[in-house]
């Protein structure tokens, strides 16, 4: 365990193999060895995760991890099920709530996920779990300002007050320390965003420090930190001692990237790390007094919004990449090519309704729609199809991508693509601005649609 917990999952996986040698009938032992080996080898961690099944009547946790592996793997029916069984076991159950939330979101039913994930919260009030559930309310266009912002302040009541710190004054003369806290510092869409940011830094004015807990480390880790004065590993450490090591470094200026995703430490704010903290590449309303502001463009920030942070514009909010390679426009068929491979958790009924009424007002055209293995939930294209048919849209006019695609597979696609179709309310950003830099480099035509929708 402490070698998974590491980061080292290969090692871990065979110190429980050898254990597995010596016990094989070991549910735990299997159930373990498949949530080890899940993003190595998912089908290896299926088979693991059957065997764990079969050695013994499952528990509530064996359901919920072989639910995860069934996600991995695109059965999400399946999946759902199995989380449903070990909430029917469990009902006070975190992990599994959380889980099936999460799984109904990943395939757009923001709606639906909710209550669970709501739930989970309540039983187990941790930041991953509130940050489920503000990203799904963010997602879902029933959920209004009002409503979010609420969610908001409920998660902000619960943290410690923290009593004002004082920092240390600057020198005069000495460059200005900014630091950027991120745990995805690796080959991740928040990595590849800020690097061209960290290639370009004035660094004869400003020190540039990274505070990383990133699992596994990798080649867009190692651009990063060499792009940086500090490299300051944050493994193991609370939030208060994260803090305190800012301080002690004398940093100025604190961005915490994507605070409210994944892993991240927005709360690290809260004990005023540094004399002036803000947010980038997340939501918009942090519910944190600490949080001076909130890094953005003007096509970010909503107008006379009361909920959001103080914003600071940037001249643009998004630096990409040169494309490595021009992509080869497929030969037209005269027909219009839509297309979507955005999260699959941006969209849901009311964008495929909204979609549809397009492929309807435009005679012939095609939709495309893919990301990761999503489409591979015989339901959610049962769902998209229901939507174009209730417009009047022949199914045949529709095709989905139902595996992962990653690297130049993924990007040579988008040759068939001739408009891309940006979800809402919770617009397609690094992601999506990505392919339509690699877009616009060989198709002088193609363009985004973008819906706002009113609330």
């Amino acid at each position: 365990s402490g070698l998974i917990a590491s980061g080292d999952r290969r090692r871990g996986a065979r110190v429980l193999r050898r254990t597995m040698a010596l016990a094989p009938a070991l549910q735990r032992g299997h159930d373990a060895l498949a949530m080890t080996t899940l993003l190595l080898d998912p089908e290896t961690a299926s088979r693991r995760i059957d065997r764990a099944m079969a050695s013994a009547p499952p528990s509530p946790g064996v359901l919920s991890n072989a639910a995860l592996v069934r996600k991995e793997l695109g059965a999400f029916e399946q999946a759902c099920r199995l989380l449903r069984r070990s909430i029917c076991w469990d009902p006070s159950a975190p992990s599994a709530l959380g889980n099936l939330g999460n799984a109904l979101k990943d395939v757009g039913r923001a709606g639906a996920a909710q209550p669970y994930l709501a739930r989970c919260v309540a039983i187990a009030p941790l930041t991953i779990h509130w940050n489920n559930l503000l990203l799904c309310k963010s997602y879902d266009p029933d959920t209004t300002r009002e409503e979010f912002f609420g969610t908001v302040r409920r998660w902000a009541r619960r943290l410690p007050l923290v009593a004002a710190r004082s920092t240390p004054p600057r020198v005069r003369g000495d460059r200005i320390s900014v630091a950027y806290l991120s745990a995805d510092f690796r080959s991740h869409p928040v990595a590849r965003n800020i690097a061209p940011v960290f290639d370009r830094h004035d660094r004869t004015s400003f020190r540039i420090v990274g505070y990383t807990d990133a699992q596994p480390a990798d080649a867009m880790t190692v651009r990063l930190q060499r792009r940086s004065d500090d490299w300051v590993r944050i493994d193991g450490m609370s939030d208060a001692e994260v803090a305190t090591r800012i301080r002690t470094d004398g940093i100025d200026v604190l961005v915490i990237l994507a605070g409210r995703i994944g892993a991240n430490r927005l709360e690290v704010a809260c004990h005023r790390a540094a004399p002036v903290q803000a947010t980038m590449y997340d939501l918009d309303a942090s519910g944190l007094p600490e949080i001076d502001c909130w890094l953005a463009d003007e096509w970010l920030v909503r107008p006379n919004d009361p909920y959001a942070d103080r914003v600071a514009l940037l001249p643009c909010y998004a630096v990409h990449e040169a494309p490595e390679e021009i992509l080869p426009a497929e030969t037209s068929s005269g027909d219009v090519t839509f297309v979507s491979f955005n999260n699959t958790a941006k969209q849901g009924p009311t964008m495929y309704r909204l979609w549809a009424e397009i492929l309807q007002r435009v005679p012939g055209s095609r939709l495309l729609l893919g990301f990761l293995n999503r489409y591979g939930s015989s339901s959610l294209r049962a769902e998209v199809l229901g939507a174009m048919a209730a417009a009047g849209v022949n199914p045949s006019r529709i095709e989905f991508e139902t595996v992962a695609r990653s690297g130049r597979d993924h990007f040579m696609r988008l040759g068939r693509a001739d408009i891309a179709l940006d979800p809402a309310p919770f617009n397609g950003s690094t992601a999506t601005d990505r392919k339509s830099t690699r877009l616009n480099s060989s198709h002088g035509y193609i363009s985004y649609a973008v819906f706002c929708l009113k609330k």
